[in-house]
């Protein structure tokens, strides 16, 4: 195990350029990523699927479709605008939500890693503007990446509802079960 001062983006972009050209399905590679990355540092890989996708919002990836990139040498994004959000807007955005997650509402003072996340991703044309941003820490953006937003405000709903029960919070378990009501009558799953 080698001390690496490479990092986890460093590693997706040498196996894509190892495999220029080439329709690359993330579900396929991702596996060979994180294992060639834990043997070499010991580390386990965070998101090895962010990485790809950020790696295409940067433009040095193609996206062939959902879950298939292409690395193309000679591939020059025209997209001259930042995907990333400019580091006054993250401020601005931290500060409106208060330095907490606007799903679960905690944040910094529990220690938990707090990312700014668009609202409507880059890749559906939303743009990195206050208005398109929100903070999540990174267990509930990996449940929004990974989910509708339908689910996952159904899942909260549930989860409260669940300790609402739990703690005999018989206001708390009214309101939860009054969301669930209206995830049902307006089909929202």
């Amino acid at each position: 195990m080698a001390n690496n001062s490479k990092s986890q983006l460093d590693y997706i972009k040498d196996y894509f350029k190892a495999n220029p050209n080439k329709d690359l399905n993330t579900t396929k590679i991702k596996g060979i990523i994180e294992n060639q990355y834990l043997s070499e540092t010991g580390k386990r890989f965070e998101d090895c699927d962010r990485g790809i996708r950020s790696l295409y919002q940067k433009g040095w990836l193609i996206k062939v479709k959902k879950g298939c990139y292409k690395y193309d040498p000679n591939y020059k994004s025209d997209d001259k605008t930042s995907h990333d959000f400019p580091g006054k807007i993250k401020k601005q955005i931290l500060k409106r939500d208060k330095y907490k997650c606007v799903v679960c509402k905690l944040g910094k003072k529990e220690g938990l890693d707090l990312q700014i996340d668009h609202i409507i991703p880059r890749d559906r044309g939303g743009k990195s503007t206050l208005e398109n941003g929100q903070t999540l820490c990174s267990r509930c953006n990996f449940l929004k990446k990974n989910m509708s937003m339908n689910s996952l405000g159904k899942k909260i709903f549930q989860n409260l509802l669940k300790q609402s029960i739990k703690k005999k919070n018989t206001e708390m378990t009214k309101i939860a079960k009054e969301f669930l009501k209206l995830f049902k009558k307006y089909n929202l799953n």
